[in-house]
């Protein structure tokens, strides 16, 4: 047994100043990574529609050509259109964005994109999801491959092109084609997607951006209950005699001629 006096046994209060005993301190580190948009995503969150977007970026394309023809170390005999946009400068722009995005989105570069590393892809979170599709290159736009290559319909359909899920471009398009198809539902979204794109989970991205639709959040908004008042005291007062609060009209009804017939008053 030890006893409390023996100077044998020394306790934790004796170890604190013993530089040899080192104190456990607790360190908590938060790391805060801020993302920094570049100069065109920040120039596609200025519109709120699609149709905007192209008309936007057609319009830069132009000043774009401009600016090239006027330059004296270029020789650049692009002839710059005027007045306004045709359906060929939509078309380019249609093209430009689509470009910018996948490269943004999937293999995180800025240039222009000339072949898939497909080699690089096992390692990549961002394009492990891509891989069953067997993406190929047109125009250097990336589309899903496939096997009906002679099949007779657009090349749209064949290959469609493929879009992020978490993309502002994304949502407009999806926004786009839903007024397209007059509000209706997820599914009837979905399947007019995808006769021109292929968005990479789009099921959720679809459902996500419906769930924002002021028009359809409206439409599908449960109906109102109106509260009702109190009831009379007449209605709710217990043990009173039978016929004790009653009503008996004296004057009515009375019957007035209306045209040739006579009605209730």
């Amino acid at each position: 047994m030890i006893l409390k006096e023996s100077g044998q046994v020394r306790g934790r209060d004796s170890l604190e100043g013993d530089p040899e005993v080192k104190s456990a301190v607790k360190v908590c580190q938060v790391t805060q990574t801020d993302v920094v948009k570049g100069t065109l995503d920040k120039f596609f969150d200025r519109y709120s529609t699609w149709n905007a977007l192209r008309k936007g970026v057609a319009w830069l394309l132009r000043f774009k050509t401009y600016l090239c023809s006027m330059s004296k170390t270029r020789r650049d005999t692009t002839r710059v259109e005027q007045g306004r946009l045709s359906v060929s400068e939509i078309a380019d722009a249609e093209n430009a964005i689509f470009k910018y995005v996948q490269r943004v989105s999937f293999l995180g570069i800025e240039g222009d994109v000339k072949e898939l590393p497909v080699r690089k892809w096992n390692r990549d979170s961002r394009l492990k999801g891509l891989i069953k599709l067997h993406p190929v290159l047109i125009d250097g736009v990336m589309r899903v491959g496939g096997r009906i290559k002679h099949a007779p319909v657009s090349e749209d359909v064949k290959h469609p092109i493929i879009l992020p899920c978490h993309h502002h471009v994304t949502g407009l398009i999806i926004v786009h084609f839903h007024a397209m198809v007059g509000h209706s539902g997820a599914g009837m979204t979905w399947s007019s997607l995808r006769q021109k794109f292929w968005v990479v989970r789009g099921g959720g991205a679809v459902r996500r951006v419906l769930g924002k639709c002021f028009l359809c959040r409206k439409r599908n908004a449960p109906l109102g209950k109106q509260i009702m008042a109190n009831l009379p005291p007449p209605r709710v007062t217990p043990e009173e005699p039978p016929v004790t609060f009653t009503g008996v009209d004296y004057f009515g009804p009375l019957y007035v001629k209306q045209g040739r017939s006579y009605v209730k008053r």
